[in-house]
């Protein structure tokens, strides 16, 4: 009986605990200072029971929930149990198990170090480099990186290079701290990175001038080449210099050709340049300055050229006599080196000496001392005319050197013109005069209409201007001298009255001269008749001229502007055996008068038929047939008075003829 009550105790037990299985999962390997999470099994969906994690190196529950989540920080082996329960129909099923944890330690580096970098070091292959190994194993390989530069300034990829993307200008003189990362990853999937700072320091500005210096100038201080770094920041640094070539053939020793004056602070270099008298000296020197700033031991160098010469020996080119009226001349253009050719600009000019005398009291001397060279470099020769002496000092060399030159200014001709200023138009030539004789080849003329030393008055156009004025101009050129000068004087051309008249007989003895024609208003004119019948007259408009025999007559007028005289004739015709003229007058109808567009005109004869308005400008002309009603439409005529001229021949006779609107 009592095995089989025990036999039925185990069966009972088997049972129980098969209702609930539970499942830590399978062993871990972890790395130190990971994080543990494991989800354990043992219930199903609907079950009710409990999961509880217990640390079996403390003793301690860690976890009431399915999950756990566990900081790992000591390498020591962890054992966890997992006790799950299940309550079914009130009875109370159980089971346990065991997780083992293994801890790895992460990987440990070894650093080699960075130190401070000077920027002209460039870039930095930090695999090459090993900055860093990962233990165990002295293992290389590792990945460099930036965690907080984007861009990085370190590449992708093995190699990994660390390259600066800022300038040297941009870097402080305290120096720019940057940091680089480095990681590994072992077998055990354990990792680790390192973060190290390091600075960056800028390499000193070095800038050298290259100079020309006389020989004669002794030893050359070198700290003169030097404009950067500046006097103030070179305190303090570490410089030097050093020939590195000397002229070829000198036999200067390199070596030696510097000395030092130590007792300065900073010291002196000094530059041997050789005495006058060692011209084979004299050439290029390469001089090397570097600075090292002592702090961070960043040092850059520069190199120049010492360019020793021989004293300028002072040459003029030759410098003909200037005119008053000349523009300033460069004074740079005429003095050179007579050892080299080169022309000299580096010096200055001043005026000296002013027609043989320095005495500042003569106002003359004065102005010329004063005021003849412009801005050191430009003589003016409007100053006046006379002899100056100027004076040239030269500074190419790093020495003064001086010479002069005398200069002479030239007066201008001086020019009369002698011409009259108004002439009548289309009157032949006039001859141009000046206090020179025409044909003197050293004088010309120009301007409008003029030809050789003439004015040709036909050339002028003047259309409907009454006078045109313009501007002629005579240059001459002093034959020694070369200097030329200008004068010039205004023509004004008046224009020559042109007209015609016509005669108009009436009674036996009358006879009345109309003008029927000209190209200006003569109103204003004078007038001189001759009517060739002894008398002569100055009214403008004559009438009622007794012609007391018959014959031919030719009567002129003469008509004067003040400039132009023009002279028109007519030659005149009288028979007192023919018809008489009043008896002619009394034959024709013209009709209506005034008239308003239409004009009829009968006559006993054919006849030609001028009209003039009453300044005797031109209107129409047109002929007439005998006994036929001829019209003549003047509609388009303005309102006034005008005269009908109508001639048969020998005879003519006017009419005053009114028109309106």
């Amino acid at each position: 009986m009592k095995f089989n009550l025990i036999l039925i105790l185990f069966i009972s037990f088997l049972s129980a605990n098969a209702q609930v299985i539970a499942n830590a999962g399978a062993d871990k390997l972890i790395c130190i200072n990971d994080t543990l999470k494991v989800t354990g099994t043992g219930l199903n969906a609907g079950d009710t029971g409990t999961y509880t994690w217990i640390d079996l190196n403390s003793g301690f529950v860690v976890s009431a929930t399915q999950k756990l989540s566990a900081k790992i920080t000591t390498l020591t082996t962890r054992m966890y149990e997992l006790y799950v329960t299940r309550t079914h129909n009130k009875v109370k099923y159980e089971s346990r198990d065991t997780l083992k944890v293994t801890v790895n330690a992460l990987p440990t580096f070894t650093y080699s170090g960075i130190s401070s970098r000077c920027f002209d070091q460039g870039c930095w292959n930090l695999t090459a480099g090993n900055v860093a190994t990962a233990q165990p194993g002295n293992i290389t390989g590792l990945r460099y990186f930036q965690k907080s530069k984007t861009p990085s300034w370190v590449s992708s990829s093995s190699p990994y290079i660390y390259c600066p993307k800022i300038s040297n200008f941009q870097v402080p003189q305290t120096g720019f701290r940057d940091t680089i990362c480095y990681d590994y990853k072992d077998a055990n999937g354990c990792y680790n990175l390192e973060c190290k700072s390091f600075r960056i320091y800028p390499n000193p500005i070095v800038n050298l001038n290259s100079v020309i210096i006389c020989q004669a100038a002794g030893p050359y201080e070198l700290g003169q080449l030097v404009t950067e770094p500046i006097a103030s920041n070179r305190v303090g640094g570490i410089e030097s210099f050093r020939v590195l070539e000397a002229p070829a053939g000198s036999g200067v020793d390199i070596n030696n050709v510097i000395t030092i004056d130590a007792v300065s602070n900073p010291d002196k270099y000094y530059l041997d340049l050789g005495k006058k008298n060692e011209p084979q000296k004299t050439g290029n020197y390469i001089v090397e300055y570097c600075f090292k700033n002592a702090i961070t031991g960043c040092m850059r160098c520069d190199t120049s050229i010492v360019n020793v010469i021989s004293l300028p020996k002072i040459k003029f080119d030759s410098i003909p006599g200037m005119c008053i009226n000349q523009a300033m001349v460069t004074l740079d253009s005429i003095v050179r080196d007579s050892f080299t050719g080169k022309r000299l600009s580096a010096g200055i000019w001043q005026c000296i000496e002013y027609n043989k005398s320095r005495d500042l009291k003569i106002s003359s001397v004065k102005n010329a001392i004063n005021n003849s060279v412009y801005q050191q470099h430009y003589f003016k020769p409007k100053t006046g005319s006379g002899t100056y002496l100027l004076k040239y000092t030269d500074f190419s060399s790093g020495c003064s050197t001086t010479d002069s030159i005398e200069v002479s200014v030239y007066g201008l001709p001086q020019i009369k013109l002698f011409t009259p200023d108004t002439v009548c138009a289309n009157s032949g030539k006039y001859k141009l005069q000046s206090n020179y004789s025409y044909n003197d080849a050293n004088g010309k003329w120009s301007g409008s209409y003029v030809v050789n030393s003439d004015y040709n008055s036909d050339s002028v156009v003047l259309a409907n201007q009454y006078a045109i004025t313009r501007k002629m101009t005579f240059g001459y050129t002093n034959p020694l001298t070369k200097c030329s000068d200008t004068a010039f004087t205004y023509r004004t051309a008046v224009k020559r009255p042109y007209f015609k008249f016509m005669a108009s007989l009436h009674g036996h003895y009358l006879v009345d001269f109309l003008m029927i024609d000209s190209n200006m208003n003569l109103k204003n004119f004078k007038w001189l008749w001759y009517y060739g019948n002894g008398d002569t007259s100055t009214r403008k408009y004559s009438k009622d001229i007794v012609f007391k025999d018959s014959g031919d007559y030719k009567t002129y007028l003469n008509i004067y502007n003040g400039f132009c005289i023009t002279t028109d004739s007519l030659l005149l015709n009288i028979n007192y055996h023919t018809l008489s003229i009043q008896d002619i007058i009394a034959m024709p109808k013209i009709y209506p008068n005034p008239v308003t567009d239409i004009l009829n005109i009968v006559l006993p004869m054919d006849a030609e038929v001028k009209l003039f308005d009453m300044n005797g400008k031109f209107i129409l002309k047109t002929n007439i047939d005998a006994n036929q009603t001829n019209q003549i439409n003047i509609a388009d005529l303005k309102s006034g008075i005008y005269m009908l001229s109508i001639i048969n021949g020998g005879l003519s006779y006017w009419v005053k003829l009114a028109k309106t609107n």
